[in-house]
């Protein structure tokens, strides 16, 4: 058989692999003389196991048998110790954390630079690009100095969010004006010298409440208690020895939450923009529940969650524009309410048209 017609079968071998499923190699032989040309460069194909010994010749695989797979252009195909030397490199996967920050949502894709053809990070906040060449020291700093943005280990992580959770209660609880009852017997621990801080220790144990979906029971716990007790005595005679007191620290971080929440939404630099929506809960009990969306005054896009009301009576459009505007008002946001979102039910239509004639209403009666 002449050398074109062995030429011809192995390209119309690699256009009928190219249009299945089948995986291909690029065997280092027939990259040996040079670029590669469809019209004179054969392209073996080979449906065996993966080697996966390091003796194993080093091949480039690929989801189908184009070059394309491998991110080259057909006239820029590497050569054989290029794809050695690449190979393992390929297969490992992308850990660190400044692979998230390029363009595509998934780490593991690639790009090439169009002037010689190597792999290169892109940042996916300004232009700058990197050649990828075994380390990520240079994105890092980029990421660092130009868009603030820094990764710890997971666990420097959390130790750092907890930190935070923290200095926020502190912050909370010294606005706190609840009156705290003193020591019985002063002679355990100074008030003024205790390690506790008591408005600081009930917003954490609420909070704690709240993400783990505790009853205020909890506190009567003994095995809870006696752990406290083994931490620090004063902090198990801080905490209330009932659930109805801690009911009241319920009510009062609500209280607080809710007013840090109104200064927060009247300081906006936007309109404010309503989600709501009506489900029935796994008690059967019927709860519409009212996000805010806006721009705060720092220029950040903020979510927050201003009602779940249990709904009473019948779940019509005007029963339902009832609890959305209570809850409007009680933010008094009526004369900053920007746009409504929900899901095509009937009795929104009816909602929207009642929140619209009454919001109207208050409109021209404050002119």
């Amino acid at each position: 058989m002449s050398s074109q017609g062995s030429s011809s079968s192995s390209t119309d071998a690699l256009s009928e692999a190219s249009s299945s499923d089948i995986r291909a190699e690029i065997h280092p032989a027939s990259l040996a003389s040079g670029p590669y040309d469809a019209s004179t460069t054969a392209f073996p194909l080979d449906t065996s196991p993966v080697p996966t010994s390091p003796g194993s010749p080093a091949y480039i695989r690929g989801a189908r048998s184009s070059p394309d797979d491998f991110g080259l252009d057909k006239a820029e195909l590497l050569t054989t110790d290029q794809q050695e030397a690449l190979a393992p490199k390929l297969a490992r996967p992308r850990t660190c954390y400044v692979y998230n920050h390029m363009p595509d949502v998934d780490p593991e894709t690639k790009y090439r630079s169009k002037i010689n053809g190597q792999l290169e990070w892109r940042c996916k906040y300004c232009p700058k690009r990197y050649a990828l060449n075994g380390g990520t020291r240079c994105m890092k700093s980029h990421l660092q100095a130009c868009h603030d943005i820094y990764h710890d280990s997971p666990r420097a992580e959390k130790v750092k969010k907890r930190q935070r959770s923290i200095e926020e209660a502190i912050a909370y609880g010294a606005e706190s004006t609840t009156k705290r009852r003193r020591l019985e017997n002063t002679t355990v621990i100074d008030d003024n010298d205790a390690p506790i801080c008591p408005q600081t220790l009930e917003v954490l144990y609420i909070n704690m409440l709240a993400a783990c979906n505790l009853p205020t029971s909890f506190v009567e716990q003994e095995d809870f208690r006696t752990l406290i007790q083994y931490l620090s005595p004063y902090g198990a005679y801080l905490l209330p020895d009932s659930h109805s007191k801690v009911h009241g620290w319920l009510m009062n971080q609500f209280e607080a939450g809710k007013k840090r929440a109104k200064e927060i939404l009247l300081s906006s630099t936007s309109m404010i923009h309503l989600s709501t929506d009506l489900w029935t809960s796994p008690n059967r009990m019927a709860v519409v529940g009212v996000v805010a969306h806006f721009v705060s005054k720092d220029g950040d896009l903020l979510e927050m969650v201003l009602a779940m009301k249990k709904v009473k009576g019948e779940h019509t459009g005007v029963n339902i524009a009832n609890y959305i505007l209570e809850t409007v008002e009680d933010y008094r946001i009526t004369s900053n309410l920007g746009y409504l979102q929900m899901d095509n039910a009937s009795n929104n239509d009816t909602m929207i048209r009642e929140i619209s004639h009454r919001t109207l209403l208050v409109f021209i009666s404050t002119l």
